[in-house]
């Protein structure tokens, strides 16, 4: 059996002898508790397809993604609009194009654990 997920996520394949053996022995509870457990996260992205810097500097794809635990009060906070810990850890020209992409639009993602 081969099947494909919905792209980009990838393909699961299995043989007969795996389809059986899965039939005959399911998962147990037992194997589903001893994964490790993800905390909540909140992600911020935000793209420009193309970017000039002050500088000259063009940039073509230019991503930025913060992940941080969903607890930290920095994503609940009015201390969003500083974005300085965002674009400090960043040596130049990068800080720049950092503090640039954060006055773009903003797409946000929660994930918890499941």
């Amino acid at each position: 059996m081969i099947r494909h997920l919905c792209p980009p996520s990838g393909v699961l394949c299995m043989n007969r002898g795996q389809l059986e053996e899965l039939r005959v022995k399911p998962l147990s509870a037992s194997y589903t508790l001893k994964r490790t457990l993800v905390p909540a996260l909140s992600m911020r992205l935000w793209y420009a397809p193309q970017m000039e810097l002050p500088d000259g500097i063009v940039l073509k794809g230019a991503t930025l993604v913060a992940i941080v635990p969903i607890g930290l009060a920095r994503f609940a906070s009015k201390e969003m609009s500083d974005v300085s810990w965002i674009s400090s850890p960043f040596e130049e020209p990068y800080g720049t194009a950092a503090k640039m992409l954060v006055k773009r639009r903003t797409y946000c993602l929660e994930m918890n654990s499941f």
